[in-house]
């Protein structure tokens, strides 16, 4: 029975590939873009950084994973801490397929942690972009032949940029390393019997981030002699080296096979307003909610004097991972986000320890008040508006663990750097430009199929798109066994 094969290119932009592939550039990948069923997908808004992978694994919500951020608010305090795969709890939708005595090979799926299969075996972070977990192969027969392969190349991007005169130069050559090294893991694992495979290419994530100032000639610091030392523009490079690997992939995947092609998500220039989001926040504040009172004196007393006790708590009872506090005195507060979305939560009064907003009507005023101030902000420059909109994560996301995140998400208007930002309540606001990833993440994505039926729908959010492949998995172990049976009793 010919099997099930997910071949996933993390953060790969499909507005990029389908440019080169229309210019002859990306030959494999314009017979897919150009002959295969497609779907646009449906990223988590607003959280879509650390949320997709766990939504796609879990074939869940971000309300129900509850994992989003590198870095999150640990609920019921003030106090943020750094989130790894380890955290998040739910189940992978593979498992499913394991139970049902199906050979599942799992490759470098991110964020999600190690859990041995009775019928295969989980890889985790071989080779991810970011990797957070010790590299882990739960079948050492599996480990062994892997390790013939050699050590991946590239384990941390930005080390590899920021540490190296030539980091640049490094840094493409492991990542065309390992793009060749990924396809060759890829293909022995295909020879072995399996059902279903799922495999995931990191390397467009890490090109996207730290080469987009070198793919973009509008790009602040743009340098085109580097871009020519390194024989053109690296993104495309590296596109290239992808395409040729799903090229050789495809020759070796049986013709019957069923297969699903996911661009997860894309890439812009990475302009936001999120380091100055707090700044902004602290200005509407102080002009539409001076403080009174008690919350004024403990204003007064600096935060480190506040967390003291805190502090004295953690000594002697130490937490390995490293904490921040959030000042608790303030009515909203921003949380860790990443950069492409500014992430708010208010501080309410029986959900936070010391919350200063009632729910109900006081809560609604104050979204009400942050989405018209921030829609207000335009680039001074420009005029341009610096808000595209500001959503309320209570109309997009549900489920048990909503309490871990943000109430609101702020998209920015990516379309240009964040110079200067005005409006009657900020005044003047004027940010430095820090680029160290010169890219960022854009929302947009795409499933595109082979011998395998995607619904009929407009788009698909990417938490259904693992219930496609379970269905068509389980669909093909259900009709084996019937013509089994069938033929058991022509026996």
């Amino acid at each position: 029975m010919a099997p099930t094969i997910f071949l996933g290119f993390d953060a790969m932009d499909v507005h990029l590939a389908r440019r080169w592939a229309n210019d002859g550039l990306l030959p494999n990948f314009a017979r897919v873009l150009s002959t295969w069923p497609s779907l646009p997908t449906e990223n988590p808004l607003g959280l879509i950084v650390g949320g997709l992978w766990p939504s796609f694994w879990s074939r869940s919500g971000v309300g129900h994973h509850g994992s989003y951020s590198y870095r999150q608010l640990v609920p019921g305090t003030y106090t943020t801490e750094r989130i790894t795969p380890a955290d998040i709890v739910v189940r992978p939708f593979w498992l499913d397929l394991d139970d049902a005595a199906q050979r599942c090979v799992i490759f470098d799926v991110p964020l999600v942690r190690p859990i041995p299969l009775q019928h295969g075996v989980h890889i985790v972070d071989w080779g991810s972009h970011d990797a957070q977990l010790p590299t882990t192969i739960t079948d050492p027969a599996v480990a062994e032949r892997l390790v013939t392969l050699g050590p991946y190349p590239q384990r941390s991007c930005d080390a590899m940029v920021r540490g190296y005169v030539d980091g640049y130069e490094r840094l493409l050559d492991a990542l065309l390393a390992g793009v060749r090294q990924r396809r060759e893991a890829i293909s022995l694992l295909l020879d072995d019997d399996v059902d279903f495979l799922a495999a995931v290419f990191s390397e467009s994530h890490c090109a996207g981030h730290q080469f987009f100032h070198l793919h973009d000639p509008l790009f602040p610091g743009h340098d085109p002699a580097l871009v020519q030392r390194l024989g053109g523009d690296p993104m495309l490079a590296v596109y290239r080296a992808l395409d040729d690997a799903l090229g050789e992939l495809l020759e070796v995947i049986p013709d019957d096979a069923h297969v699903m092609v996911l661009l997860s998500h894309g890439f812009g220039p990475h302009y936001d307003g999120s380091s100055m989001l707090n700044t902004i926040l602290q200005r509407i504040e102080a002009r539409h909610r001076p403080l009174t009172g008690i919350a004024r004196w403990r204003r007064v007393i600096p935060a480190r004097v506040r967390g003291a006790g805190r502090r004295l708590q953690r000594r002697f009872r130490p937490n390995p991972r490293e904490r921040y506090y959030i000042d608790e005195t303030r009515p909203w507060f921003t949380m860790p986000n990443n950069d492409l979305y500014g992430a708010i939560r208010l501080n309410l009064r029986g959900r936070e320890p010391h919350g200063r907003l009632r729910p109900g009507d006081d809560a609604e005023a104050a979204v009400e008040l942050l989405t018209n101030e921030l829609m207000s902000i335009t680039h001074e420059e420009s005029g341009a508006p610096a808000v595209r909109r500001v959503v309320r994560v209570d109309d997009v996301h549900a489920g048990p663990r909503r309490d871990m995140l943000p109430d609101l998400c702020v998209e920015w208007n990516w379309s240009e750097p964040f110079r200067v930002l005005t409006s009657p309540t900020i005044g003047v606001l004027t940010a430095e430009l820090h680029f160290g990833r010169t890219g960022d993440h854009r929302p947009h994505g795409a499933v595109f199929t082979r011998h395998l039926a995607l619904p009929d729908c407009a788009s698909l959010r990417v938490e259904d798109l693992a219930g496609v492949v379970v269905n068509d998995v389980l669909t093909k172990q259900a009709n084996r066994s019937a013509t089994l049976r069938r033929d058991d009793r022509r026996g």
